[in-house]
């Protein structure tokens, strides 16, 4: 985001912290339910026959949450760039002067780049080296992920990548980080939660918690280090911190304040896509406000969503993670 759009995201925190009102301050979206891969551990594949809403409800809705004070949308689903407006949806968030990132498997970047252009931040899911990637998401994903983040980085659009832990991975880091550099981008790890997955998904994709375990500890060693491969880490070290600490001691509940919320392809807002029996609400025809003001915080097995415990952590004022945010540690 650009400094304007982080200094108004700032002062959101700030009021939240001195009023402690519920403030809508990040949307996450699953802007469509469809999909152009099968991704062996998704969980939203429920999602794929969703009716998504029109892009003129949708830009509706971006107004609705700007007015409400939502600095930050991120767009996910299914795959993005499916959908034939949105580069016309991202034109809509940015000309309200809200931030905008992006979720994708990178399948239709170079097709679509010229739409992309005005991201914040262009999120591509690799999970590591071509064989590990070709053999979770299918033959030749590997490829043309590879060619996305080429095509991105020459257009001058910001690229993260986006890796879950699985039983593929886990016990492959170095190989992993080693690719990342290749790519010339560094991970950003994430945990797989069971939570909409069938039995036969959890036993092929979850690993075992002493795997997972041993993997973050090896990042945290490493994202301390000097060592080449902790450019390959953009996870921040407070959320290695959390995830060790999640797996060692289990669950603290919920540590998200209402400031967030998870928006489906048809307009259903929840909490978040982790919250066990949550309230949902229709927020076209509620409205985004009135939706949001009826959220509870639900129960929960543990965060693992790094954007949504990020922003949980700076708006409890935890300096580690604002040091971090501000660049004044690694």
């Amino acid at each position: 985001m650009n400094l304007s759009n982080s200094v108004k995201m700032g002062l959101s925190v700030l009021r939240y912290k001195l009023t402690g009102r519920r403030i809508p301050i990040a949307v996450a979206w699953l802007i469509t339910g469809r999909c152009n891969l099968d991704c062996h551990y998704c969980k939203w594949k429920d999602q794929r026959q969703v009716n998504e809403l029109d892009t003129s409800t949708v830009k509706d809705m971006i107004d609705q949450m700007v007015a409400c004070g939502v600095r930050l949308i991120s767009f996910t689903g299914g795959e993005p760039l499916v959908r034939d407006d949105i580069g016309e949806i991202i034109r809509h968030v940015k000309s309200r002067g809200v931030g905008c990132k992006l979720n994708s498997n990178g399948m239709l970047v170079p097709k679509r780049i010229e739409e992309l252009r005005p991201l914040d931040l262009l999120q591509i899911s690799i999970d590591g080296p071509p064989d590990v990637q070709d053999g979770l998401r299918g033959r030749g994903t590997s490829q043309k992920a590879a060619e996305a983040i080429e095509t991105a980085r020459g257009a001058g659009v910001k690229v993260q990548l986006i890796a879950c832990l699985t039983r593929e991975n886990v016990s492959r880091i170095d190989e992993v980080l080693d690719y990342g550099l290749e790519l010339g981008a560094g991970f950003c790890f994430q945990l797989l939660t069971p939570k909409y997955l069938g039995q036969e998904e959890v036993e092929s994709c979850i690993p075992p918690k002493e795997d997972l375990l041993k993997a973050l500890q090896y990042l945290r060693r490493l994202k301390r280090s000097s060592e080449p491969r902790r450019k390959a880490i953009a996870s921040k070290l407070s959320e290695l911190d959390y995830y060790c600490d999640l797996l060692e001691n289990g669950s603290p509940g919920c540590v998200c304040p209402l400031v967030t919320a998870t928006m489906m392809p048809d307009g259903t807002l929840i909490f978040c896509g982790n919250g066990i029996s949550q309230d949902s609400y229709d927020a076209v025809s509620l409205g985004f406000r009135e939706a949001f003001s009826r959220l509870t915080i639900p129960e929960c097995d543990g965060c693992v969503c790094v954007g949504k415990l990020r922003l949980a952590r700076v708006c409890r004022l935890d300096m580690a993670v604002i040091r971090e945010m501000l660049g004044l540690w690694r």
